[in-house]
């Protein structure tokens, strides 16, 4: 059963990838050596320290989880097709590499097929049929001691039409193990019901008292501003923290930086008491922002923001990912850049971090 009204097909799809850098068919697919890093980087970064580093490892929504004493980077594998004369990307697989060092992963393995998962994603002008192009982006993954791996991802039927959140789990990580949850119940999927949703994704965590809490834009208003869900098991139903008016709160603004809708939010827990927000200004970016939270709920600029700003004459970047370091005392960055020296062109990240802790020389807020 496929949870798509009527009225949703007579949506009109807003293909993203149309203000995407696409890459052109190339007679030399060699990968070209990268330029100076000091030309890839944006020129205006604040708080990260050392200068960020290049992995050589492509991607733009990787997850990172470390186990055992290994890093394990999560991502979407993809193929480069041909399509009407043109190199187009065909996103089909969920990966994993391990290593000791972000910059000297072994190469991506593949965990599962995303169309073999996937079972609740309908054809958009038929309800009824399960979507060919069926697929996921913007995945979220973390390890959660007692249960396994947890991932929040974001489906659609061909890119383009529309994102909606749902989970995938595993007990061991292996390939074979993954399950697919479906999209999530309760109030998400009243919201898919009544309206084209696109959701770019965010993070998902299990609070002390057991029960779990995800972070998503593209519900509250504006849908840019990041909001939150919370249930008692992964099954939900889900149901949106709401405010004293009852509209879904919005937790972060939905604007980092202009009349645009933010983009790409991504959640960092460092503890209970510590909580931090990237949000992209824009679609597509020219800053990220950087906010802080004591309770997960409050959040406020860190320090002075945007943190990452590039120049017009720059590469494009896309968004920034945030992880705890092994010893707990850092937060770890990658940063996706997009590198005009591969053949074809892709998305590339960068990696560096900062302390722990609110920005140094920023006092907190005075108690009300």
């Amino acid at each position: 059963m496929f949870p798509f009204p009527s009225t949703f097909v007579a949506t009109v799809a807003v293909v993203l990838f149309a203000f995407t850098p696409v890459p052109a068919l190339a007679d030399d697919q060699a990968q070209a050596a990268p330029p100076p890093v000091a030309d890839m980087l944006p020129r205006d970064i604040r708080y990260w320290n050392p200068d960020f580093k290049d992995t050589r490892v492509p991607g733009s929504y990787p997850s990172l989880t470390w186990r055992d004493g290994t890093y394990e980077l999560w991502n979407t594998g993809h193929d480069w097709v041909l399509v009407d004369g043109r190199l187009d990307m065909e996103v089909n697989r969920l990966t994993r590499q391990r290593g000791v060092r972000l910059d000297a992963l072994e190469p991506p393995e593949t965990l599962a097929r995303l169309a073999d998962l996937i079972d609740d994603v309908a054809e958009p002008d038929d309800p009824a049929r399960p979507a060919t192009g069926r697929s996921w982006s913007r995945q979220f993954v973390t390890h959660v001691d007692g249960i396994g791996y947890v991932g929040l991802v974001c489906v659609y039927p061909e890119f383009g039409v529309h994102l909606h959140p749902a989970l995938i789990v595993s007990t061991t990580g292996e390939p074979g193990d993954w399950r697919y949850l479906g999209q999530l119940t309760g109030e998400p999927a009243e919201e898919a019901a009544r309206r084209r949703v696109w959701s770019d994704g965010g993070a998902i965590f299990r609070l002390k008292d057991g029960r779990w809490r995800i972070y998503l834009n593209g519900y509250a208003d504006p849908p840019g501003a990041v909001s939150a869900l919370e249930a008692d098991q992964l099954a939900g139903p889900w149901r949106f923290l709401r405010d004293e008016h009852g509209a879904i709160r919005a937790l972060a603004p939905g604007a980092a930086a202009g009349p645009d809708p933010a983009t790409f939010p991504n959640v960092l827990r460092v503890a209970d008491n510590e909580w931090h927000l990237w949000l992209s200004n824009r679609w597509q970016p020219t800053q990220i922002w950087h906010y802080f939270s004591e309770d997960g709920l409050d959040f406020r600029p860190y320090g002075r923001q945007p943190e990452i700003e590039r120049g017009e004459d720059q590469p494009a970047i896309k968004n920034l990912r945030a992880f705890l370091s092994a010893d707990g005392r850092h937060i770890v960055g990658l940063l996706s850049v997009w590198d005009t020296s591969a053949r074809p062109a892709m998305w590339r990240l960068y990696t560096s971090s900062l302390p722990v802790g609110p920005v140094a020389g920023v006092a907190r807020p005075a108690a009300e």
